[in-house]
């Protein structure tokens, strides 16, 4: 069955993280779409301010997108500012 991965983002006080959650976003699509395992949608990346969702083929592939997820927010250092839910249960405050 399909599950969904939401990143939640909070910006300090005064910040804006849209850019750095577009950059994010356009690297996990294309991590994700190499593989085929999960999806979202340029439009999307586009439009995210403080969240993005994540569509996984299956709950069998949460822990490899979560992993994937964590990896591209250090790149992006966004870890301290972003949390992981799946199926909305929080799994992460990276």
């Amino acid at each position: 069955m399909p599950s969904e991965i939401l990143v939640k983002f909070v910006a300090p006080p005064g910040a804006s993280l849209g850019h750095k959650i577009r950059n994010f976003g356009e690297a996990l699509d294309r991590d994700v779409l190499q593989d085929r395992y999960a999806s979202t949608t340029l439009e999307e990346i586009d439009k995210a301010t403080s969240e993005l969702r994540v569509q996984i083929q299956s709950a069998k592939m949460a822990g490899r997108a979560v992993a994937t997820i964590k990896k591209l927010l250090k790149q992006h250092l966004l870890v301290e500012t972003a949390t992981i839910f799946v199926d909305g249960r929080r799994v992460s405050r990276t």
